[in-house]
């Protein structure tokens, strides 16, 4: 446990990003695209959510949080939460930003293109939470020579801890 004691618990700061797209075809709007980005955020840190626009002619973009309250339309703040801001609204992407990312702003934010239908791709904001000291629980008295049952928590760890006993 010794060599465990001095290390330090830090994440990542730095989100990861993996794109999807989606091709809107027929009608007004042909060939347009959009396309999100998986995003990995440690709590309190900073996550910034992208919508890359391919062909964009000036449709409606909403992008909405995973309770599905529209954040921005059109590049317009429609929720007062301040935590997030808009960054660029372009012909080429959207991008907010989070501010002291939550556990409970985990989930799916929508980036939505209004053509002649309704067509969204979904970035998945994942929050990660550093473990706090592992708590360590004797579930009756130690005798000497006896058998003893211990239990070992390690509260508030996304994802969870790997713990490893040493004697």
């Amino acid at each position: 446990m010794g060599e465990e004691r001095g290390r330090e618990k830090r994440l990542n700061r730095s989100p990861q990003r993996v794109s999807y797209p989606v091709s809107l075809s027929a009608g007004p709007g042909a060939g347009q695209e959009v396309q999100t980005e998986n995003v990995t955020v440690a709590e309190g840190g900073v996550a910034e959510i992208t919508c890359r626009l391919h062909q964009y002619d000036g449709s409606i973009v909403v992008i909405q949080n995973p309770a599905r309250q529209t954040l921005f339309f059109n590049g317009t703040r429609a929720l007062k939460d301040e935590r997030f801001q808009l960054e660029e609204f372009s012909p080429r992407r959207v991008r907010i930003r989070l501010s002291d990312a939550r556990l409970e702003d985990e989930g799916g934010y929508f980036c939505q293109l209004y053509t002649e239908d309704t067509h969204h791709q979904i970035a998945t904001l994942t929050v990660l939470v550093a473990p706090e000291n592992p708590v360590v629980e004797v579930r009756e008295q130690a005798v000497e020579g006896g058998e003893v049952e211990l239990s070992c928590l390690v509260p508030r760890s996304r994802p969870a801890a790997v713990l490893r006993w040493y004697r």
